[in-house]
């Protein structure tokens, strides 16, 4: 299974505005309960579609500048970027198949 990257305010702008490809954002803490449960529905669909979206992780709480500059005000929450634009926002915890089906919306 594929091991998550994460990222700090400094690569944000390198690694998901500028990307060429997707990008799944997922804005965690390390306390969120949530946040644990949905890690392996991350990282499972990373692993799905590795090559054609990127997946990236950025710990809220450390990162707070970035969180308030995309409006995140709980965790988890998962934000897809495509080109440097937001194109789509979860908050909260969502089955596998809805992040899916999101994703799918966006790539194709």
């Amino acid at each position: 299974m594929l091991k998550l990257m994460e990222i700090s305010g400094d690569a944000f702008a390198t690694e998901v505005l500028e990307s060429t490809m997707p990008v799944v954002v997922e804005f965690y803490t390390p306390t969120c309960k949530f946040c644990k449960r949905f890690d392996p529905i991350i990282e499972t669909l990373a692993d799905r579609y590795e090559g054609s979206v990127k997946f990236l992780r950025i710990n809220a709480a450390e990162n707070r500048e970035i969180a308030m500059q995309f409006d995140v005000f709980g965790v988890p929450t998962t934000i897809i970027f495509r080109s440097g634009d937001v194109v789509d926002r979860i908050s909260g915890f969502v089955p596998e198949a809805e992040l899916a089906n999101r994703i799918d919306a966006i790539v194709k």
